[in-house]
């Protein structure tokens, strides 16, 4: 005769998953309703099942209050907001203002450009430089891909921009990744390369510093048209063709004159995120 082996003791998960493939238990057992005691979580004293739903169900409605409370405010903000053709943005570095044009592109002002060396930063010891309508460009020797001659600015993240003849055929990914690595930068640079097409019309490619070539670089048009002007190839505004689209860029040639950037504006994702008081 074999012994039959104990049963494992009923444990708390074992009965809720009862209760959760039985759903008509309640009803073949109506009167427990009325019997079943659970805590209240706020007050810890002895309520029935019916009361405990009913809280549960104020809570819910609780929730769902605020959170429309919410899109109730964003929604006013929202039509505040579509109100202004002007609006500040609090960024890491400070404040950028942006303007809603007539013709639904949006004006950003970015800042004055950076020529101080040692902000860039950029080291140009060694380098061989020249003058070219009273603005120190350089040479930056590449290897068997020869040599780049490069003017130097920062946009808040330094740039290496070169005038090509046909950007679309040059060697941007070959040069781009040495000349962004290059020892004048101790922190690295993003290059571009620039083809003149008239004095209010170029043509532009950039390859960033971490991530390669991209479509469309604000920084990279704003740098590559302030070296143009320095040199006296370009007129004060002038349209920036890349290959994710035109972007118009102004600067009046003043060291503290800001540079101006107008381009499209187009809704990339919707969300939502808790800022850090730090960062306010």
């Amino acid at each position: 005769m074999t012994t039959p082996e104990p049963m494992s003791p009923i444990t708390e998960d074992d009965n809720a998953d009862y209760l959760v493939n039985t759903p008509d238990f309640f009803e073949l057992h109506a009167s427990l309703l009325a019997t079943v005691q659970l805590t209240h979580p706020q007050s810890h004293r002895a309520v029935g099942l019916q009361e405990r739903q009913a809280q549960m169900l104020r809570d819910k409605i609780k929730g769902l209050e605020h959170r429309i409370m919410d899109m109730i405010r964003h929604g006013n903000e929202n039509m505040i907001l579509t109100d202004k053709t002007t609006v500040r943005v609090k960024v890491q570095q400070g404040e950028i203002e942006l303007r809603m044009n007539p013709d639904g592109r949006v004006t950003v002002n970015m800042g004055a450009p950076v020529f101080d060396w040692a902000l860039v930063p950029f080291n140009p010891i060694g380098l061989i430089s020249d003058q070219v309508n009273g603005w120190l460009v350089f040479d930056l020797a590449l290897g068997e891909l020869g040599i780049a001659r490069v003017g130097v600015v920062s946009m808040g993240n330094p740039h290496a921009v070169q005038r090509v003849d046909d950007v679309d055929s040059f060697p941007v990914l070959a040069q781009g990744t040495l000349i962004e690595h290059h020892p004048a930068f101790p922190k690295r640079v993003n290059a571009g390369f620039m083809q003149i097409v008239s004095r209010s019309q170029i043509k532009l490619r950039v390859f960033e510093r971490g991530s390669g070539e991209t479509l469309a670089c604000g920084t990279g048009a704003c740098a590559a048209v302030v070296a143009g002007i320095r040199q006296g190839w370009l007129d004060s505004k002038v349209d920036v063709q890349t290959h994710g689209g035109v972007l118009t860029i102004e600067w009046a040639g003043q060291a503290d004159s800001p540079v101006m950037m107008t381009g499209p504006a187009t809704p990339v994702f919707d969300g939502e995120i808790d800022v850090p008081d730090t960062l306010c």
